[in-house]
């Protein structure tokens, strides 16, 4: 009599704690942007205190996240995996729910940053060609390489799409591509951080982070000045 054999299917557990750390080093990216900022906005034990309470926010999320990777380890994980995960036996509503609203988060994101990082990057190396549709309020600032109908198409925007299409493409080539990426990223991340956190204790000169909001600071002030001269 013949037989049938289930070939038992796994996932190859390929990545360390540590590739893990470089993938989170994106979030620091973020901060050496806004942290000299917030700063400026809401000073500096305010700027404290927002930063510190969203650690403290952050802390638990990543506890309970690494305790539900430990309770389902023959899984991808994800937020749609878990949900489902943990509600199947009352409803099987949740996981397709969680599903797209983790789709829908990332794509709007994705869209956002996309046209962002497009927007500046043309406004700082390529200011002669077209912009096309402004993507943060919808006026033309001229007619673009091409039109859709309601939007005309700039260099922003297919700077926009470009990037996108490579964040598709790892996510194709798999999660140690990105890690691979994400060392190279993070060693240059290194760079700048560097420069703005250690370099002023050893030369003795001020923070380009404290200079930028010294300087802020004073063009406020004598900006304020002139106009009750005025």
């Amino acid at each position: 009599m013949a037989e049938a054999v289930v070939e038992e299917r796994q996932l190859l557990k390929t990545l360390r704690w540590y590739d893990g750390f470089v993938i989170c080093l994106a979030n620091p990216g973020f901060m050496l942007g806004s942290l000299g900022w917030s700063v400026l906005d809401m000073g500096g034990w305010g700027a404290a205190l927002i930063w510190g309470l969203t650690a403290l926010i952050i802390i638990p999320v990543v506890v309970i996240y690494s305790e539900l990777a430990a309770m389902f380890p023959h899984k991808s994980g994800g937020v749609s995996i878990y949900a489902n995960e943990g509600w199947r036996k009352y409803t099987t509503l949740v996981g397709p729910v969680a599903t797209f609203g983790y789709w829908i988060g990332w794509s709007v994101v994705l869209a956002y940053l996309g046209l962002f990082t497009g927007y500046i990057a043309q406004a700082a190396w390529f200011p002669g060609e077209p912009f096309g549709t402004y993507a943060f309020g919808g006026s033309t600032i001229d007619h673009g390489y091409f039109s859709t109908g309601s939007v005309y198409i700039g260099l922003d925007h297919l700077i926009a799409i470009g990037l996108i299409v490579g964040v598709w493409l790892f996510n194709f080539f798999g999660t140690r591509f990105a890690v691979t990426f994400n060392y190279l990223a993070g060693a240059l991340l290194m760079i700048p951080l560097f420069c703005f956190t250690l370099l002023p204790f050893l030369n003795g000169e001020e923070s380009p982070l404290v200079a930028a909001v010294t300087v802020a600071d004073s063009t406020s002030v004598a900006d304020g000045a002139s106009a009750v001269t005025r």
